[in-house]
């Protein structure tokens, strides 16, 4: 009787899963979709990624997926296979990755809603030092990471600076610490927006005037040289 013929080895086929257009600085996992029509290799095949960079820059893997990121623009090729407890090598699946510039963020901010020629009067015993408020859009949807806040007086000097991290990507207003500007002073405001290691531009700017309510018997002048109240010595105002 002649011996008995073993079945031949199917070859594995190998193909990558992940998208072909990436943002700049994101974060993507690729991973292997490889087939083995043999069942028993299936679980053994040793997989193999060699990924070469916009930079033409090598790195080798050797693992079923793998993650990276993409700093630099251009374009990345991935090049994947997968060989088998036998030792047969798939084919060389390729993907090229294309990496988009990451776009700055944009702040607008939205109150107080005033100008230099007609500035939001804040009322100091009411509502202390202004809370600024404002709306955020980035074209990726990167979530804000921080923001600068950046107070002026009327000569153009930096009177104050806030810097905060936002942890959460949320945030859209700040409340300036009671006594943190002087009173009657003109004092401009505009900021920036942080994401993905990008600035937003500079934002529109908003003017304010933080006033005391002046007591009975007295005319207050404001910085702009406007008398936002007057009163009569009776205490009613005119």
């Amino acid at each position: 009787m002649p011996p008995r013929c073993s079945a031949s080895n199917h070859v594995p086929t190998a193909a990558i899963q992940g998208p072909a257009a990436v943002n700049q600085y994101d974060t993507h996992t690729f991973n292997s979709s490889d087939v083995d029509e043999d069942i028993a290799d299936q679980s053994s095949l040793k997989y193999y990624w060699r990924v070469t960079g916009s930079d033409h820059k090598i790195t080798l893997f050797q693992t079923p997926s793998i993650s990276l990121n993409f700093d630099e623009l251009g374009t990345y090729t991935l090049e994947h296979w997968a060989v088998d407890q036998i030792g047969d090598k798939s084919n060389i699946a390729t993907l090229k990755v294309t990496v988009k510039e990451n776009l700055a963020p944009n702040m607008t901010l939205t109150y107080p809603a005033g100008t230099v020629n007609n500035p939001t009067i804040i009322d100091a015993e009411k509502e202390g030092d202004p809370l600024i408020k404002w709306t955020y859009s980035d074209p990726e949807n990167d979530p804000q990471e921080s923001y600068r806040l950046e107070f002026f007086t009327k000569d153009k000097l930096l009177a104050k600076t806030v810097e905060n991290t936002d942890s959460t990507g949320s945030i859209r207003q700040y409340q300036l610490p009671d006594q943190s500007l002087d009173r009657f002073l003109l004092y401009t405001v505009q900021g920036r927006a942080f994401s993905k290691r990008k600035w937003s531009e500079i934002s529109n700017e908003k003017a304010f005037i933080i006033d005391n309510p002046p007591k009975p018997g007295f005319t207050l002048i404001t910085d702009t040289g406007k008398m936002p109240r007057r009163y009569r010595s009776t205490g009613r105002m005119f």
